[in-house]
């Protein structure tokens, strides 16, 4: 059996992702942020567990990036201290 669906409104997905309204709004066009389900004309929610995977997603996102500017900062110190040695 499937779960249900949370369904949440624009304020409740601002206070989870702590972006801006018209953020959310220009992520959701340019297909970075899941998509909310037009209930009605006025009515728009999104699911709940998507926005938190999408929160999870680009926490692990920025995660994975410090890990690899770490590596290249590591590589680059290593390499002055060839340089300063006299090695290529």
């Amino acid at each position: 059996m499937k779960a249900q669906a949370e369904l949440i409104g624009l304020r409740e997905v601002k206070r989870i992702c702590g972006i801006s309204r018209s953020e959310i709004w220009r992520r959701v066009a340019n297909g970075t942020m899941p998509l909310p389900l037009k209930m009605g004309p006025l009515t728009t929610r999104w699911n709940r567990p998507e926005i938190l995977a999408w929160v999870e997603k680009q926490l692990a996102n920025r995660d994975a990036q410090a890990s690899e500017r770490e590596r290249l900062r590591k590589e680059r110190q290593q390499k002055k201290v060839a340089t300063a040695k006299g090695t290529p």
